[in-house]
């Protein structure tokens, strides 16, 4: 088994938990093979893939169906609107 901490941005935390679990805090996201396409993430999390604009994996900006492996760290962003 392998984990990847995961932080989300915005107004993701409300698709993975009505409380806003998930704002400024990691999340631990656990998965049985040695690594997990970024948007298998999005699906463990509940976050509909056309929400998010931009993932980072370890710092460095990543795709969605980019790798990632244990002890890794996926930043997602959604898209931001304002005026």
């Amino acid at each position: 088994m392998a984990v990847v901490k995961v932080r989300l941005h915005g107004s993701l935390p409300s698709h993975y938990s009505k409380e806003g679990k998930g704002r400024g805090e990691d999340i631990a996201v656990k998965f049985p093979q040695e690594k997990i396409r970024v948007k298998e993430i999005f699906a463990k999390l509940n976050i509909p893939e056309e929400a998010v604009a931009f993932v980072a994996i370890n710092g460095v900006k990543g795709a969605k169906d980019a790798w990632a492996k244990e002890g890794d760290k996926v930043t997602i962003f959604p898209f931001v609107a304002g005026g």
